[in-house]
């Protein structure tokens, strides 16, 4: 009985031992690829591997691949399909990807080069955490979500730009990345989450625009190089240790006219005495806010004429069109900007606006029926408004 039981278990081990973690594989460019099947109708497959450290030195992912008679799309890379790799120079990505999953780099510390191509939405957690050769990247403006910790500790990163379709800064994306000089974030982005620039020892200035209300708790801890700081005007929060030990600041400037909501540790080891500007008519409520009040050198030096960009207001109608369209404006007071967005960020048409303008025509008929976003931008403060826009 007990070498019954013994040769069951043998059985069950030799079967796991066996089961494949890939549904086929195929030769491209020499490598060999592995794929999971996602879907026969339509055919759908994701890069994987199949046993780990499969992959190294230059690899081309092929846009289709013919198994067994039938052409399969290929749209991701699977979850930790390239997980320490470390012989893993570079990697080509065709432009059928849209997705790339948790981990899928992680720690490929011999890394250089990688192309996320125009079409890529979804860049997962941990997706290139640790690749320290990294030194450039690009995400394309069709990105819409970039998962906890993406971006962790890419020591040799010099610049980043997240694109307009980003709600979310998440926790943890760009912490340790200790070579970036330069990082910018999109227009629509409401939230910078914890931890997510921490780190960033090199980062030497940066701009909070103005549809962020809310910046989590050491988002920008220990940035020792960063020299000046603005702060857009919805921020309405700003979490424990969100700049501490950010030795070298020189000045704040905050375009929020109600002080945002700040803790003792928020602006640890920030000098007291370094200019805070802040709104004209906002000097009484940062001199008694808690915290802010400690700042001894606050200067209102946003102008009224800025302050008054606040009741900028826009219409567009008729709203949905068949392509003919016209933009109401009231409060414009400097030079501006109209720009026409797709679902995917890109902007399609771009027009110019002088001051006090309080209409303008647009002739959208070449558009493709779908959703767009129209956002008038003052150039001098950096002020939008967006409107959505439905063509029929």
């Amino acid at each position: 009985m007990k070498k019954l039981l013994l040769v069951f278990f043998l059985m069950i081990i030799g079967i796991s031992f066996n089961a494949k973690a890939y549904s086929f594989y195929a030769i491209n460019e020499g490598d060999t690829i592995y794929y999971n099947i996602i879907s026969e109708s339509p055919a759908v497959v994701q890069v994987t591997f199949k046993d780990g450290f499969d992959y190294s030195g230059d690899v081309i992912i092929p846009s289709t691949v013919n198994f067994q008679g039938t052409d399969f799309s290929v749209t991701s890379i699977g979850g930790s399909t390239f997980f320490e790799c470390y012989g893993l120079n570079s990697v080509l990505f065709p432009n059928s990807i849209t997705t790339i999953g948790h981990d899928a780099f992680n720690y490929c510390f011999n890394l250089t080069s990688v192309n996320i191509p125009d079409g890529v939405t979804r860049i997962e957690s941990n997706a290139f955490y640790g690749c320290g050769m990294l030194t450039s990247i690009s995400i394309p403006s069709s990105v819409n979500y970039i998962g906890d910790g993406a971006f962790k500790s890419c020591l040799g990163l010099t610049s980043i730009s997240v694109p307009n379709l980003v709600i979310e800064i998440n926790e943890e994306v760009f912490k340790g990345c200790s070579g970036l000089i330069s990082a910018t974030i999109g227009e629509n982005t409401t939230i910078i989450k914890n931890k997510a620039f921490e780190g960033c020892t090199n980062l030497s200035s940066f701009i909070i625009p103005n549809s962020v209300n809310e910046i989590d708790s050491w988002a920008f801890n220990g940035c020792s190089s960063l020299n000046s700081l603005v702060i857009g005007y919805s921020v309405s929060s700003m979490g424990d240790g969100a700049f501490s030990a950010c030795t070298n600041l020189s000045s704040i400037t905050s375009h929020a006219i109600t002080p945002p909501i700040i803790f003792a540790t928020t602006l640890s080891d920030v000098l007291h005495s370094i200019p805070l500007y802040i709104p004209y008519g906002s000097l009484s409520a940062y001199q008694t806010a808690q915290y802010w009040s400690a700042f001894t050198n606050i200067q209102e030096t946003v102008g009224l004429e800025n302050t008054k960009i606040y009741n900028l207001q826009t219409k567009l109608y008729p709203n949905p069109t068949n392509g003919n369209v016209k933009l109401a404006i009231e409060g414009i007071k400097n030079d501006s900007q109209i720009m026409v967005y797709d679902i995917f960020g890109r902007i399609i048409k771009t027009y110019n606006i002088k001051p006090y303008q309080k209409e303008i025509n647009m002739d959208l008929k070449e558009l493709s029926s779908g959703t767009y976003s129209v956002i008038c931008k003052d150039k001098t403060s950096g002020f939008s408004t967006t409107n959505k826009l439905i063509i029929q």
